[in-house]
């Protein structure tokens, strides 16, 4: 903890952290919050956007008409039918932002590196939070 040792509580929190997240009987399985070698989407980006789609559909108010809100469920599914017929039948995805495909590629650069041992720990997350605009740790 070291550096963190002023703060008022920190032990108990850091207790905490330990053996919920951490330790080899934690609460939560590494392989639950570790992205490191995670193929998939590492954000909940597609989540917030069917969200805000949602959310637009119904003109942001915040409690509509259950009527109102199961027709725009109903319109959403036939989007989304829509479009897994249309990926279905061209093999195509969506294309990406060009931004996120270069910071993809990037992160599994460092990734690599240090599986190769060309980075030590601190320059792997070092170069990671500089590369998505973490300033300090």
């Amino acid at each position: 903890m070291g550096e963190f040792q002023y703060i008022q509580n920190i032990e108990p929190f850091f207790d905490y952290f330990i053996t919920t997240w951490v330790d080899d009987n934690a609460m939560f399985d590494y392989s639950l919050w570790n992205y490191f070698d995670f193929l998939s989407h590492r954000t909940n980006n597609n989540v917030e956007g069917w969200h805000c789609r949602l959310n637009s559909s119904l003109y942001h108010v915040h409690h509509p008409n259950f009527y109102v809100f199961l027709n725009n469920l109903k319109e959403d599914f036939a989007f989304n039918t829509a479009i897994i017929t249309q990926t279905s039948a061209t093999g195509a995805t969506p294309s990406r932002k060009k931004l996120y495909v270069q910071r993809n590629t990037r992160i599994l650069d460092l990734e690599k590196r240090y599986e190769e041992h060309k980075l030590t720990l601190n320059e792997f997350h070092g170069r990671s939070m500089k590369l998505i605009g973490i300033k300090k740790f």
